[in-house]
Formats: C-alpha cells, structure tokens, sequence
C-alpha cells in the first residue's frame, strides 16, 4: 500500500481539481481501513476513521457526523467545556456545543427542572455525587427559598412540554407557570452554593410551598447535608410556611423535622434587615448606637471606629504597593 504522505503529494502534482485530489484521498483512506479491518488492529482503526472523519468534514459541503464521531464529541465536551472549546477553535471539526447541548437535553432536563422531588432522581444522584467531594464542615447549609418571575410560556424541550405549572394538579395540568420557586444551598462555612431544586408554579400559597419545603429538607438531608436555616424575603406566604412548619405560632426555630438532635432556624430578609440597620446606624447624631449589656453595663457600637478600620486597611495596601 503506498505511503500516504507520497500519495498525497503525487496527487497534489498533477493538473487535478480540488474534488480530484480529495476522492483520490477519499479511496486510500477506504483502502486504509479495509487493510485495518482485515488485521483486526482495533486501536489504529479508529485512529484512522477518526482522521477519515475530520477530513471528510473539512470538505464537506453540510456538516453530517456519524453516531460514534457525536459519542466521542459528548465525552469531551463533559470531561473539559474549556478544552472542546479550544480544540474547535484551533484544530478539530467538532460539533457545536449548542448542538451538543440540544441533543443532550432530554438527559439533563430532569437535573434542572423537578416536578418530584422525592425519589432517586437525577437531580439527587448529582447532589450525592456533589456532597460526597465535600468536607463535613462544608456540608452545614442554608436552604435559601425565592420566587423568580418568568415570562408564561410552553416549550418543547427534551423530547417532552416544558413550562407548566406544577403545583395546579390533574385538572388544570395546562395552567402555565408564571413564577418558579427556587430552592437553593449555600454553605455556612465555604463558597460552595448549588441549586437544590426549581418548580414551575402559578399563584403559589402556603400549604403548596410548605410541601415542596418538607421535600426539600428530605432529599438535601437524604444525600448529606445538614440543613441549618431556611432563609427567605418578608412575603405573606413565606411567612404563613413557616408559622406551618412551627405548628400555627411563628417561633425562632424549631426541632429539625429530619434530627430531633438539633435545631432548624428561620431567617427572613436578613439583607434588608442589615440594610436598614447600616442606614439607622449612619443617621444617628453621633452616629453610635447605644445598647443595653448583657450583664447591666450599657454598651456602645461607634461607626467611627469601622471608618478607622478602613482608613488603618488603606495606609497598610499603600504601604504595600509602595514597597
């Protein structure tokens, strides 16, 4: 069989259009894999079919890529986004990866939309998989709750109808959903944060959320996490969930649902809360707050001293950058 560098360049000699030398190529890379075939070389077969592949791309007119050329591009696109992006940019005809991503959405569709939130879901396997990389430390929580408002629309997606309201039931299963309820964790002791679960919902009320809470709490704890607080904005349902949870009388805290051993707090609107305390803070004559102790003795938080903290903070950056 003749070397192909050599007769690739003899084709490249003669007179010959550009299809020429291209089917010429074509009919040594079918010679190619026969002779491979034949000697039952597994490893230098697909190496070649792989080169027969890109070459054919190079010079086709519609881009067509066989079913094992797509398993190949999906596995390297999962192992490192970065690097598929750079070898389509530099030296591979690969697909694109918004091509990847459509024919992969009917696996991930379940992992960011969950109308179940019990059971061994995938969304549960990828927080399992998540937690077990974890430190103890890490694993303490807070399970933040939000309501984000989306535009009402139904989209096919993943081979299926994507957009309805889940919290509706049978006989009104084409409500479309004008709001999703988040759910979210962020740990106490790191920057990891991770989405726990998002519903598609229509008018949401109390009785409805606190059940999506409890089912929450189940498949968080169920696969490692140690749920420390929920945390929410000052809305009426928020607060009607959470006087449930409490048994009808709004309470700090109560015992955790999931371990009579510790204690699960309510926190709502913290931001806005420090907010309004940073805001009082600086309107004050003197801009101090003046506390009763805890043991008698009176008690004073002076904003001069965190303006001294930041001035001390500048000097010793300067200092750095100046040395």
């Amino acid at each position: 069989m003749p070397n192909l560098c050599t007769y690739v360049e003899n084709a490249c000699k003669k007179e010959s259009s550009t299809d020429d030398i291209v089917n010429r190529i074509k009919q040594l890379f079918d010679l190619l894999i026969g002779a491979l075939k034949a000697s039952a070389d597994s490893d230098k077969l697909t190496a070649v079919r792989f080169i027969y592949e890109q070459f054919t791309l190079l010079y086709a007119a519609q881009k067509r890529y066989s079913p094992r050329y797509l398993l190949f591009s999906f596995k390297l696109f999962c192992l490192s986004r970065a690097a598929y992006k750079m070898l389509c940019d530099t030296c591979l005809m690969l697909p694109h990866i918004s091509y990847l991503r459509q024919l992969s959405s009917c696996f991930t569709q379940t992992a960011t939309t969950l109308t179940n939130l019990t059971g061994e879901s995938s969304q549960s396997v990828y927080l399992k998989q998540k937690c077990s990389v974890l430190a103890d430390h890490e694993r303490h929580c807070v399970l933040m709750i939000d309501e984000i408002y989306v535009s009402p629309k139904i989209a096919y997606k993943g081979g299926s109808l994507q957009g309805f309201a889940t919290n509706t039931g049978p006989s009104s299963a084409t409500v479309e959903a004008s709001t999703v309820q988040a759910f979210m964790l962020a740990s106490i002791f790191s920057k990891n944060k991770d989405v726990a679960a998002l519903q598609p919902v229509k008018n949401l009320d109390a009785s409805f959320l606190h059940d999506s809470v409890s089912k929450v709490l189940q498949l968080v704890e169920s696969v490692g996490y140690k749920v420390v607080a929920l945390l929410s904005d000052n809305n009426r349902i928020n607060r009607n969930m959470f006087a449930a949870m409490c048994g009808g009388v709004l309470q700090p805290s109560i015992v955790h649902p999931l371990d009579s051993t510790r204690q699960l707090f309510f926190l709502f609107d913290p931001v806005h809360l420090l907010k309004s305390i940073r805001n009082n803070w600086i309107n004050q004559i003197d801009q101090t707050f003046h506390c009763p102790g805890v043991i008698g003795n009176a008690a004073k938080a002076c904003f001069a001293h965190l303006k001294q903290l930041y001035d001390s903070y500048m000097t010793a950056s300067a200092l750095q950058l100046s040395n």
